[in-house]
C-alpha cells in the first residue's frame, strides 16, 4: 500500500503489510439495481460473522508486476469526512501489492 493521497513513500517508511482477503465485486447504486462499477475490497476475517472491511477501491485494474511476487491492483480510493456540516470527499489513485499466502500465513 502507498501513502495517503496516493503519494509514493520510501519502503522503510511504509506501514507493515495487512493480512486479509481481496474480493472483487460490483457496486450497485440501489438495492437490486444493475451494477455500475467494479470494486475491490480487502476484508479482515473474510467469511466469518464479524467481517471488517480494511480497504475499499473502485475501478480496480490488475497491473503487470514484473518478477515480483503477487500482483499489483490499481484503482481509486475515496476518503470521506464532514467539515462544518458539509460532506467532503477526496479521491486518489492507489496501488496495492497483493501477495498470496497459505492458510498458515506463509508465502
Amino acid at each position: 500500500m502507498l501513502a495517503e493521497d496516493g503519494e509514493r513513500i520510501a519502503p522503510d517508511r511504509r506501514a507493515p503489510p495487512m493480512r486479509g482477503m481481496v474480493v472483487f465485486g460490483e457496486m450497485n447504486r440501489m438495492h437490486e439495481s444493475e451494477p455500475y462499477a467494479p470494486v475491490a475490497d480487502l476484508w479482515e476475517a473474510y467469511g466469518t460473522a464479524r467481517m471488517r472491511s480494511m480497504l475499499h477501491m473502485s475501478t480496480p485494474t490488475i497491473l503487470p508486476n514484473g518478477k515480483a511476487p503477487g500482483m499489483l491492483i490499481s484503482g481509486i480510493q475515496r476518503e470521506c469526512w464532514h467539515d462544518e456540516g458539509k460532506l467532503r470527499i477526496k479521491e486518489h489513485r492507489q496501488v496495492w501489492q497483493v501477495v498470496p499466502t497459505q492458510r498458515d500465513g506463509s508465502e
